[in-house]
């Protein structure tokens, strides 16, 4: 997708000194003007080192150390990252208690804690949202701006109307509370919301929202996400926040074929049963799902179930020997499916 913001090249490297494996993740990171480190380059590795049983030793490397420091004071803009897990569920307002989400050195840790804790619960929107609708008019337009570019034409809009302590959202005149939508579209809503509130708070005085540049990780993006709507958030993202990496997982083909062939990274295992990652230089961005999905990214060596294609192999080799009545079969399959073997003949 976008190629601003930090790292910019990490690699992963393994040795063997004497019985002792050890592994080295390294990455080069750059800096923009708004992370205030006054370099730009930064380098870091962290050491993993094989312990006893299943425990690995983990150590930070990091000969630059001063180049982090930002990393560890209150300045909310410097080094912006925010991460999600597969696990994006919104806190309940009656539970969602402000004190605990403070900026400062914590805030930081907030920010990717969906990644490391699956009942870490986002922020909800009506938390937040009213008081800058109220007090910081200019930023609360962004937002929704924003928010509607992200969610894009063909879904719910949100309003500025509450039913109660809940934003409306609308859709082909259905108007509906925030709580009352689906499962999915919550989930979407809420991490997009969550992000947002952190560009808001990160983003430095005077700066527009869209302006704000760091790196955003999202495990399994497609998760709760229609097809239609896979085909889509990636460029909807990009468009919207043009200067934020977006680093996401999937194992959509959706999802891969909306983007260009440079922007996909793929983990596969090597001789040695370790995890590496690589790239196809193979266009893959318009590509249908079933040509995405035997293509080496995926590996399949068909998209249909086991029975009706090993069916078809068999119809094929007696109609390629001259039988008639196994190609109309296969036709007819190639066509229409196999309802009979499934059970759903009408």
């Amino acid at each position: 997708m976008n190629d601003i913001g930090f790292p910019k090249r990490m690699w992963l490297r393994r040795s063997i000194e004497g019985t002792v494996e050890k592994g080295t993740i390294s990455a080069q990171f750059v800096s923009n003007e708004q992370d205030a480190v006054h370099y730009n380059r930064i380098e870091s590795e962290i050491l993993i080192t094989k312990g006893e049983g299943n425990n690995d030793i983990i150590k930070w490397n990091h000969s630059q150390m001063k180049t982090w420091h930002p990393v560890y004071e209150e300045n909310p803009s410097a080094l912006f990252l925010v991460g999600y897990g597969a696990n994006r569920t919104v806190e309940l307002p009656e539970n969602f208690k402000p004190s605990e989400r403070k900026s400062g050195p914590k805030d930081r840790q907030i920010k990717i804690q969906s990644l490391f804790e699956e009942t870490y619960q986002l922020i909800p929107l009506n938390a937040w949202l009213p008081d800058m609708r109220e007090n910081n008019r200019g930023r609360y337009v962004q937002f929704i701006n924003l928010l509607s570019k992200i969610t894009g034409d063909q879904n719910f809009k949100i309003t500025e109307e509450l039913d109660g302590d809940q934003f409306i959202f609308e859709k082909d005149g259905v108007r509906i509370p925030f709580d009352a939508l689906s499962d999915g579209y919550r989930a979407f809503v809420g991490w997009v919301g969550d992000l947002l509130y952190h560009i808001e708070k990160s983003a430095p005085s005077g700066k527009k929202l869209v302006d704000n540049e760091g790196i955003v990780l999202i495990d399994e993006i497609d998760l709760h996400l229609h097809p239609a709507w896979q085909m889509k958030i990636l460029p909807l993202l990009a468009n919207a926040l043009p200067n934020i990496q977006f680093i996401v997982t999937t194992h959509s083909p959706l999802i891969v074929g909306s983007v260009e062939w440079q922007n996909i990274i793929y983990l596969k295992h090597n001789k040695e049963g370790w995890t590496v990652p690589s790239r196809e230089k193979r266009n893959t961005y318009g590509l249908d799902s079933d040509q995405i999905l035997v293509s080496k990214l995926f590996g399949l060596e068909t998209t249909r179930n086991n029975e009706t294609a090993n069916r078809l192999r068999s119809l094929s080799l007696s109609a390629a020997s001259g039988n008639s009545e196994a190609r109309r079969e296969l036709m007819e399959i190639l066509t229409k499916g196999s309802a009979e073997s499934s059970g759903l003949k009408t």
